[in-house]
């Protein structure tokens, strides 16, 4: 997709699939260490990326539009190395760092497209 429509909020429901991919767990911070948000690492789902930069820039120019869209990802198997695990299960409850100022944002899932860019990585 390289063109958008120039206004509205669209979900983009993405189930009923064999994607796999890795959710690493957000870490904590310290004193000594900093916080690092979690990630999901997905080649499927990073292929979405240039319609996700495309969203998020028609919200700063008006001339492009004003586009959001929330994902709504069943992500099927989150670790291959154990049984299917899917990504609402892989998150923790609470999440790591709750309450410490550095929540990590994966509670909501992917969610909107400003988080499906925070936290959607190639493997």
């Amino acid at each position: 997709m390289d063109t958008i429509p120039l206004a509205g909020s669209y979900t983009v429901s993405i189930v009923n699939n064999k994607l796999t991919g890795t959710y690493v767990a957000a870490t904590a911070g310290s004193t000594t260490t900093a916080f690092v948000e979690a990630q999901i690492k997905s080649n499927d789902l990073y292929s979405l990326m240039p319609l996700i930069d495309l969203a998020i820039a028609s919200r700063a120019d008006a001339s492009i539009g004003n586009v959001t869209y929330t994902f709504d990802v069943n992500l099927s198997d989150t670790d291959a190395l154990t049984a299917a695990t899917d990504l609402t299960t892989a998150i923790p409850e609470p999440p790591v760092g709750q309450g410490t100022g550095f929540e990590s944002k994966a509670r909501d899932g992917i969610g909107a497209d400003t988080l499906f860019k925070l936290l959607v990585k190639a493997e």
